[in-house]
């Protein structure tokens, strides 16, 4: 039998725990992976080697991903194979995986019965119907002997579907199937109430945002993200995307690099060039750390060899320089590390 996999950092295992118990229930095979249990890239090759396995992903997304390399090879080889579902725990903009979203902000502890009856709705759109309980049939009374309480479980049912106070957000990724919320948020409520539809709010705020802020078109993403304008709003982020990894690549100053690898992957986390970004940024710590190092034994003060550029790593690049009569540029590349 296939299984689900949830995919989360350790920092998330009890809100995991929760969704892999409500799964279990159903009579789904899970297995879990936290990315804290090994280091990268091990945890990236391990990840996308079990998601091959799954016949869903959960990747559970919050504030405790800002660092998550192996989640992201996870979502990135799961939305290939079109098995992907975001489970969004905070407001932490998600990754830009085109796969459906669910937003329990308020966490998986506080799920009710239609949440997680949503939750099982969800999953089967991708992995398919959970397997029929193991067992022997339960015991049914006939309608003789208790009408009253056929009716009152089939009332109860119908009161939980429709009081359930869920804020979920699911949306339809390329080659999966339409989910459906379970009720509406209170900010469509609101446009209802006031006249305006979710396109008009949509469009409104696709006015609003700038094409070259991809905060801003994240957040446009995670507010409307099956808008008329989405595709629009998706592409632009693609193309600020690779601009400013080809900016990136095309620099060799080590200290500038790591910032501008700091930004990108604050801009873009899951982007097109994600698991680059990390190789790179270790590449240009090392080369940082190599030059610290060497600038110590020759009596300058770098600060601590770690691979961290700060404002004495540049002071000693100047003053090496300095010494042998060169520009004082404080440039950190492979000309500097060649010298020393």
């Amino acid at each position: 039998m296939a299984h689900i996999l949830i995919a989360h950092m350790a920092g998330d295992s009890d809100e995991a725990g929760t969704l892999a118990h409500i799964l279990r229930r159903s009579g789904r095979r899970v297995e879990t992976l936290s990315q804290d249990q090994h280091p990268y890239p091990a945890s990236g090759l391990e990840a996308i080697t079990r998601v091959s396995e799954a016949a869903c992903v959960l990747l559970c997304w919050s504030s405790n991903c800002a660092d998550a390399p192996g989640l992201l090879a996870a979502g990135d080889s799961a939305m290939q194979q079109n098995k992907l579902m975001l489970v969004r725990l905070d407001a932490a903009p998600p990754p830009l995986f085109a796969a459906p979203i669910f937003d329990i902000e308020a966490g998986a502890s506080k799920m009710n019965q239609g949440q997680a009856d949503a939750l099982l709705a969800a999953v089967a759109a991708i992995a398919g119907p959970a397997p029929a309980p193991s067992g022997p049939p339960p015991t049914v009374r006939s309608s003789r002997q208790r009408p009253w309480s056929i009716l009152a479980a089939g009332a109860l049912a119908l009161v939980l579907a429709i009081g359930a106070g869920a804020t979920w957000l699911a949306v339809q990724g390329p080659g999966t199937a339409p989910l459906q919320s379970v009720a509406a948020s209170a900010g469509g409520e609101a446009a209802a109430r006031g006249g305006r539809n979710e396109e008009t709010l949509a469009l409104e705020a696709w006015g609003a945002t700038s094409r070259t802020d991809a905060l801003a078109l994240r957040q446009y993403l995670s507010r409307f993200p099956q808008s008329s304008q989405a595709e629009a709003a998706r592409a632009a982020l693609l193309r600020l995307d690779h601009q400013a990894w080809t900016t990136i690549a095309a620099g060799d100053n080590a200290d500038e690099r790591l910032r501008a690898l700091a930004d990108y992957r604050s801009n873009f986390p899951g982007g097109v060039h994600a698991a680059e970004a990390v190789a790179a940024e270790a590449e240009a710590r090392e080369m940082v750390g190599a030059i610290q190092a060497l600038l110590t034994d020759y009596g300058f003060n770098p600060g601590p060899a770690d691979g961290v550029s700060r404002p004495e790593t540049l002071k000693a690049v100047a003053a090496y320089q300095a010494s042998l009569g060169l520009p004082q540029t404080g440039l950190i590349d492979a000309g500097l590390l060649e010298g020393l």
